[in-house]
């Protein structure tokens, strides 16, 4: 990060010579938060995950260039590594999304040829109502832009009427994003018989750092004229959202 007391500041990979001490910035153009790194056998590529409109993908970065590449965006993926002992070399990751908790994936290193490796509880998923997930884009005010996750209500029915549980979370340093979450997961909803809304307001994170700063400025005009207003010492600065963990309506 290169913004001091900014938690959710973006961050950048930063290559580091041994021989000389000399660093380098590889992804000053990628407007995305790396993580879970690491190289490949042959140290020509980096391989990581990134929050990405609304999916934690996996992605290549080529060490020579920078040069960002995807390779898995569906879902959520976790803890992904070199995977050692086969023939061919693959990479193999925990993947989750929505509405199927994590199981073991594996794929190419170029992300084709992704299998499934393992099935968490088969007969237990087959027994839930569980509710189908979509995203949906939205214009906000003054042209910005959001996204919601929309979950139809388990055995949806377009000829029938749901009522809808509209989810919000606090912002900023978070997203609604495609994941079987096991603390903020509103697949309970959606078998209950829910339509379930789920909004990433500006501020939140995955969508670039422009989008995530949006709510700053506002906030600090607000704070500085409440101040001047009352003559009073400047205020905290306030926290939108309604709490920590989210609320729902």
């Amino acid at each position: 990060m290169t913004r001091p007391g900014f938690e959710a500041d973006r961050f950048r990979i930063v290559l580091l010579s041994l021989a000389d001490g000399r660093s380098r910035v590889l992804t000053e153009a990628w407007d995305r938060s790396p993580g879970d790194l690491f190289f490949s056998p042959d140290g020509k590529t980096l391989y990581g995950t990134a929050m990405d409109v609304g999916h934690v993908g996996l992605f290549a970065i080529d060490v020579a260039s920078g040069k960002v590449s995807p390779l898995v965006h569906q879902g959520s993926v976790h803890a992904p590594a070199w995977a050692t002992g086969g023939t061919a070399p693959r990479l193999v990751f925990g993947l989750d999304s929505l509405t199927a908790p994590v199981d073991l994936y594996t794929c190419r290193p170029d992300g084709a040829d992704l299998k499934k490796l393992t099935e968490r509880q088969p007969g237990r998923a087959r027994r839930r109502a569980d509710g189908r997930a979509a995203g949906l884009p939205v214009r906000r005010r003054q042209g910005r832009h959001g996204a919601r996750l929309h979950r139809q209500a388990g055995g949806f029915d377009p000829a029938k009427r749901y009522p809808v549980a509209y989810l919000s979370t606090a912002v900023p340093q978070g997203s609604f994003h495609d994941e079987f979450h096991y603390r903020w997961n509103p697949q309970p909803y959606a078998g209950a018989g829910y339509a379930v809304v789920e909004v990433d307001f500006h501020g939140s994170t995955g969508y670039g750092q422009a989008f995530h700063r949006r709510h700053l400025r506002p906030l600090g005009r607000l704070a500085a004229s409440r101040t001047c207003r009352r003559g009073s010492p400047p205020p905290s600065p306030p926290t939108p959202g309604w709490t920590a963990t989210g609320s729902a309506l």
